[in-house]
């Protein structure tokens, strides 16, 4: 039997393609993509759309929001609106 050496796939441009209702992957082939504004805002969107309580997350979601809502189905989707930290320490 052969054995053929793993060799990553060659970034394809997605400058300008439609990925509404596609799936983007979550492995190394997902990475180093070649991507528009477009898209970009469409991603930032989808991870600030997220429900994560951590501090770490919700600093980095809220670092981005502004550019996640210029996503061009944010007016469909719903406006994302500013978390704000929980305090958990006892006063």
């Amino acid at each position: 039997m052969r054995i053929v050496p793993y060799i990553p796939p060659v970034s394809t441009p997605m400058r300008g393609a439609d990925i509404d209702f596609a799936c983007w992957p979550l492995w190394c082939g997902g990475l180093h993509v070649k991507i528009d504004k477009r898209i970009a805002c469409q991603l930032a969107y989808h991870f600030c759309a997220q429900e994560c309580d951590d501090p770490e997350y919700i600093e980095a979601r809220n670092a981005i929001l502004n550019f996640a809502n210029q996503f061009h189905r944010a007016e469909e989707c719903g406006i994302l609106e500013e978390i704000v930290p929980v305090n958990n320490k006892e006063d």
